[in-house]
């Protein structure tokens, strides 16, 4: 029996060749081609394999939504907690399914650098224990690292010039005093306006998600539980309003912190996950005590 079973739609299928290729180059074993061997009825070979897999990834689309088969395969992968969906098109997932956090790879090429991808990797790694795999998996440090931003260079320290002492020399050190607090003001707004477009989502950031409810008074309660008994510095969460739910997130600014954070969140709730802040959550407005994500997908 293979590790991991792919769900499609037919008019997927070479969607789903190019994943089961790079699945397998990660020592995974893959079955997502259906051909039938002699003796066997499509009902019974199918779900032997689909009950036997360690994790069953979906292949979202256009097509597949609507398809009677794949929907059922994927509702027997969720009922044993190994669903890891994707989405190849920007769809609604079919009714049941949107709650499940699914890899985003709208158009996808194949880039293995991607960092969704990457995402997806772990979870499935999450799954498969790595002592079962022929090969080791991709290491996290292929992770591309977002670029930080560029620094201001400094300007040069004014020297005091020798001069008048006692009420002169303090009129002296007040003028200049007058003349750098604006411009040091001035330089702080421009950097946090570069790290935080409208204040709402750090650039390059990472965002742990660890907390997913419908109302903001219940994620307000995630949050306090999980800063107070879990490690969770309350300073880095925060709470994003997106597709319907109140997601509690300890936004992150690099990579190697990010995965600390995740791995303290999946000893409390297993279902955490990392998100590029940036991409998670599409043109931000302010709420009450909450930030409003406006993504196209109708999915969490």
């Amino acid at each position: 029996m293979s590790d991991i079973f792919i769900s499609y739609n037919n008019k997927d299928k070479e969607k789903a060749k190019l994943f089961a290729t790079l699945f397998g180059q990660q020592g995974w074993s893959v079955f997502w081609d259906k051909n039938i061997p002699p003796g066997k009825t499509f009902d019974e070979y199918i779900g032997e394999q689909l009950d036997a897999a360690k994790c069953v990834i979906v292949l979202w689309s256009k097509t597949s939504v609507s398809s009677d088969w794949v929907k059922e395969e994927a509702q027997r992968g969720a009922a044993r907690k190994v669903l890891v969906p994707i989405f190849i098109e920007q769809v609604a997932p079919p009714l049941g399914f949107g709650r499940i956090e699914a890899a985003e790879l709208f158009n996808w090429d194949g880039d293995t650098a991607e960092v969704e991808f990457q995402n997806l990797l772990q979870a499935i790694a999450l799954l498969i224990p790595k002592e079962k795999c022929a090969q080791k998996p991709i290491p996290l440090e292929a992770i591309p690292k977002p670029k930080s931003a560029t620094k201001p260079n400094k300007e040069p320290v004014p020297i005091l010039p020798q001069g008048p002492q006692g009420k002169n020399r303090k009129k002296l050190l007040l003028r200049l005093a007058g003349l750098a607090i604006p411009l040091i003001l001035a330089v702080a707004w421009l950097i946090w306006k570069n790290s935080h477009p409208d204040g709402l989502v750090p650039k390059n950031s990472f965002g742990v998600v660890f907390g997913s409810d419908r109302s903001l008074a219940e994620a307000r309660n995630e949050i306090k539980r999980r800063t107070s008994n879990e490690g969770i510095p309350a300073t880095r969460t925060g709470i994003y309003f997106r597709n319907g739910y109140y997601a509690s997130i300890a936004v992150i600014d690099n990579q190697a912190e990010a995965d600390k954070y995740l791995t303290i969140a999946k000893t409390f709730d297993q279902g955490a996950y990392l998100v590029q802040m940036e991409r998670w959550c599409l043109n931000p407005q302010r709420g009450d005590g909450f930030v409003t994500c406006q993504n196209n997908s109708t999915r969490q």
